[in-house]
């Protein structure tokens, strides 16, 4: 096969062809207005896929050239989705437009949760003609886990998009109360028999430099090394299975956390962007996304918010029919203090296991185990263990699923019981051990026109997930809600939603309430990509102890207030499209509104920008007064699909946290799956906030290696390369 979106192989005159294209969105069943067609091949490397777009009257529309950009969305693409294993859980969307820029996301969950941060290295080559275009994919067996000499069923499905209507079309209908990304509404692609496939070696190794414009030099890794140099390496060691493994391991090229400032005294989610916690991440999903998740991979290598240095890094995961596994172990080095950070005292080094095992009992019952445990190495002085069971049902064609687990945390702690001893060489200890519990079961039914969710999430005072997120633990908590979707042919619209929802958060005893919030939303979502909705709540919030919100104290109290919250979108077809909201809300003992704006302009393809800025203003009550913004911005220009320079903008200007930052990004892709990266970083100090200025700019160039373990499949990879 040669990969150029010619589709002059001699192959496509032979392979079957599909046009049976149905619209998703906005007319949920009608007739594509223009011929969408694609056919499948294989042989022992690749899987080869080719659609076609005919009729269009209109220009193609191309947003962006960036890989990885979800402004290609904005323009014409078209994707590949794949459920390796027919799970019906976990799809793979390789996505192109017609310049062939490569976006791939890994879906999880039957949709529910996507990261899009995923990376895998495939080939995607275009043609351009005068009614439409067509892209040529191939998807290399070993990224699938394809087992040889077996005739697989893989789930599989093609979506198209039409910005000129904002219109979503499928070869198999996906159901819109499902996502885009559903495995379970993929069609069957069978036939792919005598397979000889190869296992696959990746290895990609790395140097960086960085300096943060001091004097100083060192390369030892404890302490952000000027000069360094790592790797990383991926086995396939079965035909779902791999084993990966990092050493020395450098984030300096993964984008910069957006700026976020919390409304109340918990913690904020950020997500996973560092590639070597990515891969895999389906096997170990336990919980709920945000809100009580037992394992939370950013607990490793992170310290509220400062790197720790990761000296190695072994990973095994894998899937079979019936099973799925994933065996993780880090060790990370000790991190120094920041002296610019006050009451910083630095990490010592520890060593992270975890495990996961999962069992699909029956093609509609899945049960699984979770483990894990953290060890300080230096001293041994402190050790945390988790461990938790889930199971989950899914019924009427995946619609309804039932998910529930239990789980429990140790922790251990040795003290020091004399101050006065700290000057002895064996100061005399004590041993602190805390175990807690925690359960949570949801009930969620994805309709149509009617969509119910009921769920309980528990969890005693001494339940503590070092190595996870929870939101608000030692506590029990309650949610129902209900939305009714019709979806009226009138006024442009595609569907309306509106319904009501009700929280309860109690101790874990059930003895006090400590929040209940009533609310209901209704929204409208327009044929042509529109979107606007109004949602309202009463709350009554219970503050136990006291704690600062915009350099302010806020009092232990009982709190009651309204939330109205308003928000309008319009179509990202657009060459400028944007979103803006407002929220008027009781903020504890006094008020506050919320104004927030996003605009995003793509006016050529090598060009474009993106800025959110939010503004909150409000008391906490007499004279605590507060006006303030933060802003997160993006400018991107793309040279070609392979060379591409952003440039991120972070600023807060929260009461003593004012700063501002940047990171400004050149990257390369010389070769797939191979890099180079220029980075620089900055962190600027305003107002009030006492931290020093932070400057930083890091070279990083890596290259991926590829081997196949087939003298066979090394031959015909060899003699197709020239071509």
């Amino acid at each position: 096969m040669i990969v150029d979106g010619r589709a002059d192989d001699a192959v496509w005159s032979r392979a079957k062809t599909r046009e049976d294209f149905i619209e998703r969105t906005p007319n949920l069943g009608a007739t594509p207005p223009f011929k969408v067609s694609f056919q499948v091949a294989f042989d022992d490397l690749n899987l080869y896929v080719l659609i076609r777009h005919e009729g269009l009257e209109r220009p193609i529309r191309v947003r962006s050239l960036r890989r990885d950009s979800w402004g290609v969305f904005s323009g014409d693409w078209t994707s590949v989705k794949i459920d390796p294993l027919h799970d019906r859980r976990t799809s793979y969307s390789f996505i192109t437009n017609p310049e062939g820029v490569q976006v791939d996301v890994l879906g999880l969950d039957d949709g529910r949760v996507r990261l899009r941060q995923w990376d895998s290295v495939w080939r995607a080559e275009t043609q351009i003609f005068d009614d439409g275009w067509q892209a040529e994919i191939a998807i290399p067996l070993y990224v699938l886990g394809l087992r040889p000499g077996e005739d697989p069923v893989m789930g599989f499905n093609i979506t198209v998009g039409d910005p000129a209507r904002a219109a979503d079309i499928d070869w198999s209908l996906i159901p819109p109360q499902l996502g885009g990304l559903s495995s379970s509404a993929h069609g069957d692609l069978e036939g792919l028999t005598d397979l000889t496939t190869s296992k696959a070696l990746e290895v990609i190794p790395f140097v960086t430099a960085r300096s943060d414009f001091s004097r100083k030099f060192t390369m030892d890794p404890r302490r952000q090394a000027n000069l360094s140099g790592g790797g990383d390496m991926r086995l396939q060691i079965s035909p779902g299975g791999y084993l990966e493994a990092t050493l020395l391991t450098d984030f300096a090229q993964v984008e910069a956390d957006e700026v976020q400032v919390a409304r109340d005294r918990f913690p904020l989610f950020f997500p996973e962007r560092r590639p070597f916690f990515l891969n895999g991440l389906d096997v170990v999903n336990f919980g709920r996304e945000r809100e009580a998740q037992l394992f939370f991979s950013r607990r490793i290598g992170l310290d509220a918010g400062q790197p720790v240095p990761i000296v190695s890094g072994l990973k095994a995961y894998g899937r079979s029919d019936t099973v799925s596994y994933a065996l993780l172990n880090v060790q990370t080095l000790r991190r120094f203090a920041n002296p610019d950070i006050e009451g910083d005292t630095g990490t010592p080094a520890e060593n992270i296991t975890v495990t996961r095992v999962r069992a699909q009992v029956t093609p509609k019952m899945a049960v699984g185990g979770l483990a894990m445990g953290k060890t300080t190495t230096a001293s041994g002085d402190t050790s945390h263990v988790a461990a938790g069971l889930d199971a989950e049902l899914r019924l009427l064609q995946s619609k309804l699923r039932l998910y529930g687990f239990g789980a429990a945390t140790t922790n251990r702690e040795t003290l020091k019981t004399d101050e006065a001893s700290q000057l002895l060489e064996n100061p005399a200890r004590s041993v602190e051990t805390a175990t807690g519990a925690s359960g949570y079961f949801t009930v969620d039914y994805r309709g149509l026109y009617v969509r119910p969710r009921v769920s309980w999430l528990w969890s005693d005072g001494d339940f503590d997930p070092k190595l996870g997120f929870y939101r608000r633990p030692g506590t029990a908590r309650q949610d129902a809600e209900v939305r009714f979707v019709p979806r009226p042919k009138a006024l442009g619209l595609q569907e309306i939603s509106f319904g009501p929802n009700v929280s309860l958060t109690t101790d874990p005893s059930y003895d006090e309430i400590l929040t209940r919030d009533i609310g209901g939303s209704l929204k409208f979502r327009w044929a042509g990509g529109g979107e606007a909705s109004y949602r309202i709540s009463q709350y009554v919030d219970t503050v136990k102890n006291a704690f600062n919100l915009y350099d302010y104290e806020v009092s232990p109290d009982t709190y009651y207030g309204i939330r109205h919250a308003l928000r309008a979108e319009t179509p990202r077809r657009f060459r400028v499209s944007g979103k803006t909201s407002v929220e008027f809300f009781d903020l504890f003992a006094g008020r506050a509104v919320q104004l927030q704006g996003q605009i995003l302009a793509q006016p050529v393809r090598f060009f474009g920008i993106g800025a959110t800025y939010t503004h909150l203003l409000g008391n906490l009550g007499a004279g605590k007064d507060f006006d303030f913004g933060f802003l997160n911005g993006v400018m991107e220009v793309n040279f070609s699909r392979n060379i591409f320079f952003d440039s991120l903008v972070r600023m807060t200007l929260e009461p003593g946290n004012e700063r501002i930052g940047t990171q400004n990004r050149f990257r390369w892709r010389y070769r797939p799956g191979s890099d180079f990266f220029l980075v620089y970083r900055n962190d600027i100090p305003l107002g009030t906030n006492s931290a020093s200025p932070f400057h930083e700019l890091v070279f990083k160039v890596s290259f991926y290696a590829r081997a196949l373990l087939d003298r066979r499949a090394r031959k015909r990879e060899s003699a197709a390369s020239p071509r």
